[in-house]
């Protein structure tokens, strides 16, 4: 047996926080207070099984600051969805298709839809538990391989589902621009995400050839 180091246990962690709470039937309805009691509900049988070294004597103030950190980017997540319009369409989903002759498979954290006025849209988002700094630094210079592969194998077309990094420490939504989520730190504001996207993965399947 190992225990794995204390950064991955608040990631693996608040994954799992996220992935049952999306897969509640009513969660566009919430409000702040039952995000609380929701996680207050859920903490001790996922602490039981998945964090049982913060259940040990003397680390209470390092697992009640992170219930704390959890509550408030729970709460800012959910916030932004409804507030965009957003639905949760899946959690944890499963996405295959080809690049180039090789068959790719990859789990998605969250997918989102909604109607607009081009019809149906989606978003991908990456759940991370910290490196805000780095995120945006990865978009910015169009780097964001893992966020573009995840879109195209969701839409497989012209499309492109948008896509953004959300940050649970910080409990901060990263993205390219803010036509997804108002409330995002939109790295290229100004920059065509259909354009980025496809230019990437245009330079991915080159790279690959090469």
């Amino acid at each position: 047996l190992s225990v794995v180091p204390e950064v991955t246990l608040m990631g693996n962690l608040s994954h799992r926080f996220f992935e049952l709470m999306f897969k509640e039937e009513d969660i566009s309805d919430w409000k702040k207070a039952d995000v609380h009691n929701w996680i207050d509900q859920k903490k001790g049988e996922i602490f039981r099984k998945e964090g049982a070294v913060l259940l040990m004597y003397g680390r209470e103030p390092e697992r009640e600051a992170f219930i704390n950190r959890l509550k408030y980017a729970a709460w800012t997540l959910i916030s932004m969805i409804q507030s965009n319009n957003w639905k949760v369409k899946a959690t944890e989903i499963d996405l295959q298709g080809t690049f180039k002759d090789r068959e790719m498979r990859a789990k998605a954290d969250l997918v989102l839809e909604r109607e607009g006025m081009q019809g149906t849209e989606l978003a991908v988002i990456d759940l991370k538990w910290r490196g805000a700094a780095r995120r945006e630094r990865i978009i910015r210079n169009e780097e964001d391989l893992q966020l573009v592969t995840y879109s195209k194998l969701l839409t497989r077309d012209e499309k492109w589902a948008h896509t953004a990094y959300f940050i649970i420490q910080d409990g901060k939504m990263i993205a390219r621009n803010n036509l997804a989520f108002s409330q995002a730190i939109a790295v290229s504001p100004d920059l065509d995400h259909h354009e980025v996207n496809a230019r990437i993965w245009e330079k991915m399947m080159l790279t690959y050839k090469w």
